[in-house]
């Protein structure tokens, strides 16, 4: 029997002695941070730490100290730790939306960047974390990976019901295809229809949303001007509102382009 009791004597004696070390690694991984050069630093600390978690949660306290020890080093931070822990990027994402709030965007971008395949669960625990950033969280995740438009659209539609509309819009928007456009707008459907209480308006984006979302995706992205507005009239519900969306594609673009003689070009089915 003291063959089987003195090793269990010995691990438990060891345990006593670096339980301490273990509780503390977030600690000090949020210390080096501090004093990293540059986010690129800071980011190295982390992706050696988070690879060497022993759980998601782990991984999560790891960032959660690390982008409150440095905010402006949250996208970065982000990148590296779902890098070293694509099956933790959920928890990552969630922790360091938490801890840096006003970058939840960046933050979004950056771990759907490094796990694409992740970009739903990435979303949810973005948006989750963050309802009020919930519809700039779908423009980043959806820019990301565009081919996941409408997964990513359902995953935070489901998460914040009650910015159904305005998240539709940004799906639909940064989807930057009629294609995707409709995706989107069929997978928000499908959630308005199972969910007990339904969507606000069903779930579809009013004008206003749509307006609002293809403007500031033009002012952001110029050269993509087209798809963008392609994409918002691919789901308008009028032709009124079809005028509505292509006067403010158009006004966006000579803001983003310094021309006032500018226009974007309607979708072919328009002109």
């Amino acid at each position: 029997m003291n063959k089987f009791i003195k090793p269990l004597i010995t691990s438990l004696w060891l345990y006593s002695l670096f339980a301490p070390v273990y509780a503390d690694v977030a600690g000090d991984v949020a210390a080096a941070v501090a004093n990293a050069a540059s986010p690129e630093a800071a980011a190295a600390i982390v992706s050696a730490a988070v690879a060497n978690a022993a759980s998601p949660e782990a991984a999560a306290a790891i960032v959660s100290a690390a982008v409150a020890a440095d905010p402006s080093a949250a996208a970065a931070i982000t990148a590296a730790a779902v890098t070293a822990a694509p099956a933790s990027a959920a928890a990552i994402t969630a922790a360091a939306v938490t801890a840096a709030p006003a970058a939840a965007a960046a933050i979004t971008t950056a771990a759907v960047t490094a796990a694409p395949a992740a970009a739903a669960a990435i979303t949810t625990a973005a948006v989750t974390a963050s309802p009020t950033s919930a519809a700039a969280i779908t423009t980043a995740a959806v820019t990301a990976s565009p081919t996941s438009s409408a997964a990513i659209t359902t995953a935070a539609v489901t998460a914040s019901p009650g910015n159904a509309g305005a998240i539709t819009a940004a799906g639909v928007i940064a989807s930057g295809t009629v294609a995707g456009a409709q995706a989107v707008v069929a997978a928000v459907a499908v959630v308005a229809a199972s969910t007990p209480t339904g969507l606000p308006a069903g779930g579809q984006p009013t004008t206003a949303q749509l307006t609002s979302a293809v403007t500031q995706a033009i002012i952001a992205n110029p050269a993509a001007a087209a798809g963008y507005n392609a994409a918002a009239q691919a789901v308008a519900t009028s032709p009124a509102q079809v005028q509505v969306i292509q006067q403010a594609a158009n006004t966006a673009y000579q803001t983003a382009t310094n021309n006032p003689a500018a226009t974007v070009p309607p979708p072919a089915s328009s002109s």
